[in-house]
């Protein structure tokens, strides 16, 4: 398993599908925990860094600071909420896609 630090071609290679996916990883992230198909662990090596790993794909992610994380937190709502945060887009698409 390849590891990288590069947020876009690890992104690229996980194509996320739809808001549950982004939403998941998010929360994954957020909580440095499991969630949907990603999982977050500490990273060997103690401090804050922590490694993504994905069903889908090899690769994983190795966000290697707080800033890396908050960094890509805000990359995950910048490229998919347009100008709401993250709960809030995800309310509104989980409340879209319901059929009542």
């Amino acid at each position: 398993m390849s590891t990288t630090t590069d947020f876009q071609e690890w992104l690229g290679n996980v194509e996320l599908e739809d808001y549950e996916e982004v939403y998941s990883l998010y929360r994954a992230v957020k909580d440095a925990t499991s969630f949907g198909i990603f999982d977050v662990k500490p990273a060997r090596g103690g401090g804050e860094r922590w490694i993504v790993t994905a069903s889908c794909t090899d690769q994983s992610l190795l966000i290697a600071s707080s800033d890396a994380r908050a960094a890509f937190l805000q990359h995950l709502t910048r490229t998919h909420c347009g100008e709401l945060e993250m709960e809030g887009w995800y309310s509104y698409n989980r409340g879209m896609s319901k059929d009542d």
